[in-house]
């Protein structure tokens, strides 16, 4: 735009030479020329692009505060221009003429948008002495206005393509460092997770072995030793779990397998659980299960189990005197619904220590505990909550917390839209776990397993069995002894060398 211009003022002139300068007043006079037309050897002001510095220029400060053409010529030193009020001649001040002996004759005018200067128009003469007509002047004045409006708005195109550049490249930067936090993330929940895999399978060991000492044992104090072993081993195993499954939420790794499940078995076996831990505190668990609730829904067994156990677990660990409240209930859809669908409503209440309201959203993060329970007196990690709200997300869920201190609180949490099974999940009665393994006809058992201690394990829960059982260091081996023995059962580790049980 600005090449085509130039040239046009430059030929309808019939000059020898056309400049087309930028303006800025801010912070400092200065400008840059964007396009020069040149049909004579005379001398420029500069490259294309080229910054200018207009301060302390006398001529172009005069150019810019006018609204007309200004013309003026090399013999011309001595005009004096009264309306500057200056009191040395004007044209000694500057040096176009100076910088150029053949430039004889100049017009210059200001280009201006809204008020404010913009650029400078320069006609330059070269070859003689040339008196500059109204009609001339007129003609340069009017080309001033239309260009000063052509320079603001190449102006704002060039801000706004530069804009849309360092957003362009914003965003980019935002994409990268997205990936390279999500990589990250990722990187560090699979490091636990395998971590905590890798310490799960010692401690599997470590459990298992305490059990069958507690069996054969009959000194109190070594009795003791052994129980205490158990107890921080469940501890630590309880703490490896939660790591991982943090983890794999994290990872997104986390699989929901929804199937027919009843609620009124989940919620009985959550009661029997921690029915021995509320007698020794001397409080009340309080079961409420509306009678409108469907013997079967569509649900993850496992995580709606989890989450009951963390939050009534966390209920009663923070209870001392009074009661924990477990409350199921729903609402139906409307009629026209078009699935087979109640929302349901799960409360658990106590009257324990409660949380300030500066602490219930802070609770949820991880590895945090409200600021009154103390880690010494009730212990545990401060996963739990965190676990606990994502895994209700996971199954489109909503968790909402109400909660005063020494009042109590209260967990809700809503599932809406829980499809009803068609198929109905009877209510089986808990039974007492009966670990005797000689109470089956006798097997043969394959074994496979990288971990000598899980082998040895499971071979010591069958040690006083009528069982046989056949150890594998890895999936080939175990493939080997498979067809060998053909053994009725087969326990396999799904992560060993060379091929896994996957």
């Amino acid at each position: 735009m600005f090449t085509t211009a130039v040239e046009q003022i430059g030929k309808a002139f019939k000059v020898n030479c056309c400049l087309i300068h930028t303006y800025q007043k801010y912070p400092l006079p200065h400008g840059a020329l964007v396009a020069k037309y040149s049909q004579h050897p005379c001398h420029l002001l500069g490259d294309l692009k080229e910054a200018v510095a207009f301060d302390n220029d006398p001529y172009i400060e005069y150019i810019v505060e006018q609204n007309r053409a200004i013309s003026c010529h090399k013999n011309d030193c001595l005009i004096k221009l009264s309306e500057l009020n200056m009191a040395s001649p004007f044209l000694q001040t500057h040096e176009y003429f100076e910088e150029s002996e053949n430039l004889k004759s100049m017009l210059a005018i200001a280009t201006f948008y809204h008020g404010q200067p913009n650029g400078i128009i320069s006609l330059h003469q070269c070859d003689h002495k040339r008196v500059w007509t109204v009609d001339e002047m007129e003609l340069i004045e009017a080309i001033a206005r239309q260009l000063g409006i052509a320079i603001a708005h190449a102006q704002l195109l060039s801000q706004e393509k530069e804009q849309r550049q360092e957003l362009t490249y914003k965003n980019i930067r935002l994409k990268k460092m997205t990936e390279e936090a999500k990589a990250a993330n990722r990187a560090k929940s699979e490091f636990l997770a395998n971590m905590s895999h890798e310490i799960r399978t010692p401690m599997n060991a470590v459990l298992g072995f305490a059990d069958l000492l507690q069996s054969t044992i009959t000194d109190p104090q070594a009795s003791s030793y052994i129980k205490a072993i158990a107890s921080s081993g469940r501890t630590l195993l309880a703490l490896i779990n939660d790591i991982l499954d943090l983890s794999k939420i994290e990872a997104g790794k986390l699989q929901l397998h929804y199937e027919p499940v009843n609620i009124r078995t989940i919620i009985n076996e959550i009661e029997h659980i921690f029915e021995q831990k509320t007698k020794e505190k001397n409080i009340k668990l309080q079961v409420y299960i509306a009678p409108e609730i469907p013997y079967s829904i569509i649900m993850d067994e496992v995580r709606l189990r989890q989450i009951l156990f963390n939050i009534v677990g966390n209920s009663i660990k923070f209870t001392e005197f009074g009661s924990v409240k477990i409350m199921a209930s729903c609402s139906q859809l409307k009629p026209n619904h078009p699935y087979n669908s109640i929302n349901l409503k799960i409360a658990i209440t106590d009257t324990g220590i409660g949380i300030s309201p500066e602490d219930q959203q802070k609770i949820f993060d991880s590895f945090t505990q409200s600021e009154g329970q103390s880690n010494r007196k009730y212990g545990g990690t401060g996963l739990g909550l965190t676990i606990t709200e994502r895994l209700v997300h996971l199954l489109g869920g909503s968790i909402h917390l109400e909660s005063q201190i020494n009042q109590g609180s209260t967990f809700t949490f809503d599932f809406p839209d829980v499809k009803i099974a068609t198929e109905t999940t009877i209510l089986s009665p808990l039974i007492a776990l009966d670990d005797n393994l000689g109470q089956f006809k006798p097997a043969s058992i394959l074994v496979a397993d990288d971990v000598r201690s899980n082998l040895d394990l499971l071979a010591e829960y069958f040690a006083n069995t009528y069982h046989t059982i056949i150890t594998a260091k890895d999936g080939e081996e175990a493939i080997r002894l498979a067809q060998i023995y053909q053994p009725d059962i087969i326990f396999m580790d799904l992560r060993m060398p060379r091929m896994d049980g996957r």
